[in-house]
Order: structure tokens, then C-alpha cells, then sequence
């Protein structure tokens, strides 16, 4: 999308707006979606999946299972949490 765009990677970076439109074309590509991805500094991740019920399924963390798979061979710690937005 950058570049068809003719965006220069320093602009993508300094800008909000670019950069939330390119990481959402990522999302829609992958069709892998994770609400919030927030690493602390001992290096562990945490991945949250906010929902808008009271009930949540196993399929709801299907992606943070797939991201956790992903990064196994990078030794990382993962730690996963549901909201339920009731």
C-alpha cells in the first residue's frame, strides 16, 4: 500500500494516521487480528482480545494462539487475557 501510495518509510513512521492505515491493510491481508500486543522491558508479551459480550469462546484466541506459534523460536514469554465488554 506504501507504495502505491509513493509514502517514504520515514513518513509512514512519523505519522499516525499512515502507519494505523498500513498496520489495518496488514490485518485485513493476514486476516489475523490481536486488539493490543504490549511487551514490558523483561521482554514478555502480552496479547489481549477485548470482547463485546459476556461470553467467550476458545475460537476467540485463535490468533493469539497462531502469534504464540509464531514466536516460539524467539523464546519469548506470552502471556494472554480476555476483556469481556459487558
Amino acid at each position: 500500500m506504501a507504495s502505491v501510495l509513493n509514502w517514504r518509510m520515514d513518513e509512514v513512521m512519523l505519522d499516525s494516521d499512515k502507519s494505523g492505515k498500513i498496520v489495518e491493510t496488514l490485518v485485513f491481508v493476514n486476516g489475523r487480528e490481536i486488539d493490543f500486543i504490549i511487551e514490558d522491558d523483561r521482554g514478555v508479551i502480552l496479547c489481549v482480545e477485548v470482547k463485546a459480550g459476556s461470553a467467550v469462546s476458545k475460537d476467540a484466541f485463535k490468533h493469539i494462539v497462531w502469534f504464540r506459534k509464531m514466536l516460539t523460536g524467539l523464546k519469548k514469554r506470552i502471556k494472554t487475557g480476555a476483556w469481556p465488554m459487558v
